[in-house]
């Protein structure tokens, strides 16, 4: 079930005037991806003891319901963890024969600014290798992927987070690997609903005009 998150929080001005503030992670954004990093994120941003320690969630479900549920920070992270299972149960492994998955490939050549020259592929990933790309996490349209590829090193498939520009040639594929659906099922990644598919097709419109 995918879902809209809205963080909605206060800064309770010395003046007496309180401003209001929110992050909206928008529909490349779903609760299942809530994870560690966020959640370090919010610790640091509300370590300020001028905040207002309760945030306010907004959840927009795929029939346009909204859930709506205050929490004190300290109870964050573990209401969280509560409200992904709620939301989040993927199917057993056994189950899944398919996914649905954003393909791509690395560029063969990039200018690399801290060699002052161009160099190909990436560290990790020779020119032309085909990555596994995870859907959005972050909040950063979509600038910085987790993505599953052939280290150059090896024929292992590792994980790794690398900026989207080091991609192209973007498409929908539906992906029969075992390791790429383990990966995918038990990191948030992407399902065999037909719900992926489209919103995959849904990314491919904007990431062709990057």
């Amino acid at each position: 079930m995918h879902i809209i998150i809205f963080f909605i929080f206060t800064l309770q001005q010395s003046a007496g005037r309180t401003e209001f503030y929110s992050m909206h992670f928008g529909n490349t954004c779903s609760l299942a991806v809530m994870h560690l990093d966020m959640i370090n994120f919010f610790k640091k941003l509300f370590s300020n003891k001028s905040l207002d320690k309760d945030i306010l969630l907004k959840f927009e479900l795929d029939d346009g319901k909204m859930y709506e549920e205050k929490i004190k920070f300290d109870n964050f992270e573990e209401r969280v963890s509560e409200l992904q299972k709620q939301f989040h149960q993927p199917k057993a492994l056994s189950e899944i024969s398919f996914i649905y998955c954003l393909v791509g490939n690395i560029v063969e050549e990039r200018f690399d600014k801290n060699l002052n020259k161009a160099v190909l592929g990436t560290k990790h990933f020779s020119p032309g290798t085909k990555v596994y790309c995870y859907p959005p996490m972050w909040g950063d349209g979509y600038e910085n992927i987790k993505v599953i590829g052939r280290h150059r090193k090896s024929t292992r498939l590792i994980t790794m987070v690398i900026p989207s520009d080091r991609v192209t040639n973007w498409r929908l594929k539906t992906v029969y690997n075992p390791f790429v659906i383990k990966e995918m099922t038990n990191n948030f990644g992407w399902t065999d609903k037909e719900s992926d598919k489209e919103r995959i097709n849904e990314m491919l419109q904007w990431l062709a005009k990057r």
